[in-house]
């Protein structure tokens, strides 16, 4: 991690400033499902580029990405819409 600790300082304050805004927005939800399928998407570029500049991108990586980022968007949008 020492290596990469700006790459993961810059992740978790927009992953907060996200939660936050997901948040302060619980009057709409679907400004929250917006919000979080920005941070779904943000999750996957990000990956990506990281990877890719350390030269450890394949297909598995991007397919694992995609797929995290889909299973949260499907939890997401299944509990809004249960509330």
């Amino acid at each position: 991690m020492k290596k990469h600790h700006w790459y993961y300082i810059f992740v978790l304050i927009i992953f907060l400033a996200g939660i936050f805004a997901i948040f302060s927005l619980n009057y709409s939800k679907t400004l929250q499902i917006a919000i979080f399928v920005l941070l779904a998407m943000f999750y996957v570029m990000l990956g990506i580029i990281h990877h890719s500049l350390h030269h450890t991108i394949t297909a598995k990586i991007v397919i694992e990405y995609i797929a995290i980022a889909t299973l949260g968007i499907s939890i997401v949008v299944f509990v809004l819409q249960g509330m």
